[in-house]
């Protein structure tokens, strides 16, 4: 006796938005709770599905849950405003109308208390020797970016670099001796951080 096992793979082309996602002009809003729904076709299989986000901040927390109706649901709450895409695939195939993407609008809150600024480069520097800061956000500082201005007997160069997820490196560079005031917002210059400016000694 021999049996033949049939495996219902995966078929994304059977899966379709739904709803607002489905509708090009729909833009969510700023800290306020969005749904993105997916209808799933009888012949689709068994998925699984998988979500992706990729924004400037994205959502802390991703919802994806069956709603028993042969749909999906894909819930988040926006923390930046601006271009957010969703990656959404059923198995290994893209969802026909995947990656999403959509603009989050509304008014920006930004609170730059929770940003801390760190690092040797505070207690001073040498000349010709790299100055180095590490800036680190939190989610609720809100969106950056993060801004930095510098002066002193002659203005230093400014490098800034990303080392992940709401953490910044600010490496000076200073041709003379003196003393350097440091400037560092969080969005604009209305915001400055803790501590902002700075004061910096620089010796040879």
């Amino acid at each position: 006796i021999f049996f033949r096992l049939f495996l219902c793979a995966p078929m994304a082309s059977h899966c379709s938005l739904m709803g607002s996602a489905a509708d090009p002009a729909w833009r969510p809003e700023y800290k306020q709770p969005a749904e993105i729904k997916i209808k799933i076709g009888d012949k689709a299989g068994d998925g699984p599905l998988h979500v992706r986000t990729k924004a400037q901040l994205p959502p802390k927390e991703l919802e994806v849950g069956d709603n028993g109706d042969g749909t999906m649901s894909v819930k988040f709450t926006p923390i930046c405003v601006g271009k957010h895409t969703f990656e959404l695939t059923w198995g290994e195939e893209a969802i026909p109308g995947a990656p999403l993407e959509v603009t989050v609008v509304g008014e920006v809150e930004r609170d730059p208390s929770f940003v801390k600024v760190s690092g040797d480069g505070l207690n001073g520097g040498v000349v010709g020797t790299p100055v180095v800061l590490t800036v680190e956000a939190q989610d609720d500082a809100g969106p950056g970016p993060l801004q930095v201005e510098a002066d002193g007997p002659t203005p230093p160069t400014i490098q800034l670099g990303k080392l992940g997820s709401g953490k910044y490196s600010v490496t000076l560079m200073m041709k003379r001796k003196g003393q350097y005031k440091v400037e560092i917002n969080w969005g604009s210059w209305e915001y400055p951080v803790p501590g902002s400016p700075f004061k910096i000694d620089v010796t040879e």
